[in-house]
């Protein structure tokens, strides 16, 4: 049973680092000049330097460091978003 906390445990930090490493790269990339867009980065900013230090820690790992995995895993969701996308109009 416990193998399986784990595994459930390890599965869990691997999507916080998926999702952590989209949010930094997209709110970097992020252009809009609108209030709530800049109040949307700067609070993305603020998460992302309270997040850096698990980022880096996971940077460390073997499996992280030496490979392309999260890269890989933010293509793959990039992909189903735009394979997916349809234009919100209201």
């Amino acid at each position: 049973m416990k193998l399986q906390t784990n595994k459930k445990h390890n599965l869990s930090s691997h999507k916080i680092a998926t999702l952590t490493y989209l949010l930094i790269t997209e709110l970097n990339d992020i252009k809009a000049n609108s209030f709530l867009a800049k109040e949307i980065i700067n609070k993305g900013k603020d998460l992302e330097n309270s997040l850096e230090p698990m980022m880096d820690a996971i940077f460390e790992s073997k499996q992280i460091s030496k490979g392309t995995y999260l890269n890989e895993l933010a293509y793959k969701i990039d992909t189903v978003i735009r394979k997916n996308y349809t234009m919100i109009t209201e």
